[in-house]
């Protein structure tokens, strides 16, 4: 795991866009989905972008899951450098603004060949942050908050009939999974998993009784803790799963079929997570769909 630092500028205030699972050279790569956040970012003042991993597809011909159809003809990135070169041009108006760059599964296969991550990270201006890595936001040449981002090796599932007892299955295998991963975090992000999932803090919806001497009963709720406390309880904190823009169907008339069609993968919202960051204190995580 590696740790960055990052100043956030004097107001301490700023938006933190988490995005990953983009597989640039796959057919069904949403480029356009990309831009538009790309574009948005670019016109926010002080908004950032973390990277969770699998810019890009990786897939080579000697991999069991390449098929011809699938592979992004129409823009021409057959190679995992060409599809690396597409990622550092698409993001050159951010150069500076992106505090960490993760790998992910398909450009670990590559690994004894290049680490495209660390060389779009490298030009990009940003840290290499491996696997996982926690970033520390200082506001006032102090630790205001943490985080901490995993690309992640799993997609939580349910069995439960009801919709909303899957939801909330999903959200709680989510939290249980990063919880014990890093104590003093006040969010916890990953990738892989191509959906886009939140679980806010719960601490303040549960109650707790005192009595004073006079014999009166009072109800109370849970606090969050300072967020640059060294130990945070996981009901204080923030889990999300950043999504992907990695479409489930090829265009119509392509006659592609990418390995997620042909498993039968479940369809997954196109978008990434925003974290917004007020008086130098994450208040608030919202999902953003393209």
């Amino acid at each position: 795991m590696e740790v960055v630092t990052w100043a956030l500028p004097k107001s301490g205030n700023c938006q933190i866009y988490l995005a990953g699972d983009w597989h640039y050279g796959a057919l069904t790569c949403s480029r356009s989905s990309i831009k538009q956040m790309v574009t948005a970012i670019a016109g926010e003042k002080d908004a950032l972008l973390i990277l969770m991993g699998d810019l890009i597809e990786a897939i080579t011909p000697d991999d069991r899951r390449w098929q011809t159809t699938s592979v992004d003809w129409q823009s021409k990135l057959y190679t995992p450098g060409e599809q690396a070169a597409a990622i550092i041009r698409d993001l050159a108006s951010l150069k500076g603004r992106i505090p960490v760059i993760l790998a992910g599964n398909h450009e670990w296969r590559l690994m004894n060949v290049e680490c495209f991550p660390q060389t779009i990270a490298t030009v990009l201006g940003s840290e290499y942050g491996g696997s996982s890595a926690v970033v520390h936001f200082e506001w006032e040449k102090k630790t205001a908050f943490r985080v901490h981002v995993s690309h992640g090796g799993w997609t939580p599932n349910s069995n439960a009939k009801d919709v909303v007892q899957q939801d909330a299955n999903m959200r709680a295998t989510l939290k249980m999974k990063l919880q014990d991963q890093v104590g003093d975090c006040i969010a916890h992000f990953c990738g892989h998993g191509h959906r886009l999932m939140l679980q806010p803090p719960t601490a303040h919806r549960q109650l707790y009784i005192t009595t004073t001497k006079a014999g009166k009963i009072n109800q109370n709720y849970k606090v969050s803790a300072v967020q640059s406390a060294e130990y945070l309880h996981p009901d204080t904190r923030w889990f999300g799963m950043c999504g992907s823009f990695l479409k489930l169907y090829s265009p119509p008339g392509s006659k592609s079929i990418g390995y997620a069609e042909m498993v039968g993968y479940r369809p997954n919202e196109i978008g990434c997570l925003r974290a917004v960051v007020r008086g130098g204190q994450l208040v608030n995580v919202e999902k953003l769909v393209y």
